[in-house]
């Protein structure tokens, strides 16, 4: 198995974990108090090699698991993590990950993870595929369940509270206050081996979920921190006033539409407020923008080759030994029920929908699309909603889209 290139098994365990048995004691606890960690360390049996699946409210997850799942584990983390020298070697030091190139189908994780639980070694990831946008759990990626039955394995869910506030991730700057966590169950492999691969994605569901602004309801907890609207955009793109896209703006603390003068404000807790006020927390604005695209679906479908979503002034990037690199500095995305188009004066690409293998969102805020064995990347030089093309196609391709 270990053959195959495209599999990693674990190696240098021994070194991964004396590295953690050293440094969980003397320097995590240092990181958990200075970022406001507080996960309970589960101290209950574990029932053999596990898969520790969490929701993925931040950055600082990670850290949360660490303190609260104390056994050495691997983490499945995407491959943009190490496209920097740096970076890579960092990581390379501190943790054997399996990484996964966004917008791939996943099969070289699912071989090497089964090759680390037929090690004996947990291995940790999120089910999500990426980090809540909107502060609530996503669905979790169908193919979760059947790779648990494939590799037959026992299962550990730990849900974190509170993250979200922390760092969202569309925002660029850490807030001040307290992140929890705990581990909500543990399940055997016996008791998997039962269960239908849906039934696990709907247990992994519901041991997971969590929405961000109804648990800020009940707590009520302050996240010190200024500009707390900034690059809001990246996940509001739809006015709830004029119903306009690409119209809206973050400054400061504010959220504005610069079609109709629509204004809320981000209070201390992390809610809108304003006198005009529609939706008073992200959340709730965001179903409402995917629902209002959802319902003219029938109508993207009948005009197929009609312009739904377009940005200009955007970056052309393409992956070289996986380090991006620049193809042109001013391109236009667009996209209809039939095709995504990027245009430039040197770049003319076609990408028909039914070709695309994925679309994605990438270091926050970039747009990932993989077609056949080329991959593009397209950033922007202005704050964006690039997670509203991945929304559509699946829409489109009749997935989930929360």
């Amino acid at each position: 198995m270990t053959s195959d290139s495209s599999i990693s098994p674990p190696k240098h365990t021994w070194w991964y974990r004396s590295f953690l048995a050293v440094m969980r004691p003397l320097v995590l606890p240092l990181i958990n108090r200075h970022f406001g960690i507080r996960t309970e360390r589960y101290k209950g049996e574990v029932p053999g090699p596990c898969m520790v699946m969490f929701n993925h409210v931040s950055d600082y997850d990670p850290f949360g698991v660490l303190q609260g799942f104390a056994h050495y584990t691997r983490y499945v983390a995407s491959d943009a993590l190490v496209r920097k020298r740096k970076m890579r070697i960092l990581f390379g030091i501190v943790s054997d990950f399996i990484y996964r190139r966004k917008g791939e189908n996943g099969d070289n994780v699912v071989r090497s993870v089964k090759a680390t639980i037929d090690k004996g070694i947990h291995v940790c990831m999120s089910p999500e595929g990426g980090e809540s946008i909107n502060g609530t759990t996503a669905f979790i990626r169908p193919r979760t369940g059947s790779m648990i039955k494939e590799v037959g394995c026992g299962l550990v869910t730990f849900r974190m509270e509170g993250g979200y506030f922390m760092r969202p991730s569309w925002c660029r700057h850490r807030f001040k206050g307290p992140m929890f966590g705990k581990v909500v169950g543990t399940y055997s492999k016996e008791q998997l081996a039962d269960m239908t691969a849906e039934e696990i994605n709907d247990l992994i569901y519901r041991d997971l979920y969590v929405n961000s602004y109804e648990w800020q309801r009940e707590h009520m907890i302050v996240y010190e921190g200024e500009r707390r609207a900034e690059r809001m955009e990246q996940v509001l793109y739809t006015c709830p006033k004029c119903h306009r896209i690409n119209t809206i703006h973050s400054d400061c603390d504010d959220v504005y539409c610069d079609a109709c003068g629509y204004r809320v404000k981000v209070n201390k807790y992390g809610f809108f407020e304003g006198e005009d006020l529609v939706y008073d927390n992200l959340y709730s604005w965001d179903v409402w923008q995917r629902d209002l695209m959802f319902s003219k679906l029938e109508e993207f479908k009948a005009d197929p080759e009609k312009v739904i979503l377009s940005d200009s002034g955007q970056v052309l990037k393409g992956l070289k030994d996986n380090y991006p690199y620049v193809i042109e500095e001013d391109v236009t995305i667009s996209m209809s029920a039939a095709r995504i188009s990027i245009e430039g004066k040197v770049t003319h690409i076609d990408l028909p929908l039914s070709e695309i293998k994925g679309v994605t969102v990438v270091s926050r805020e970039d747009i990932g699309i993989t077609f056949g064995d080329t991959y593009y990347q397209i950033g922007s030089v202005i704050p964006r909603s690039g997670v509203k093309y991945k929304q559509l196609m699946a829409m489109l391709r009749g997935r989930p889209y929360l």
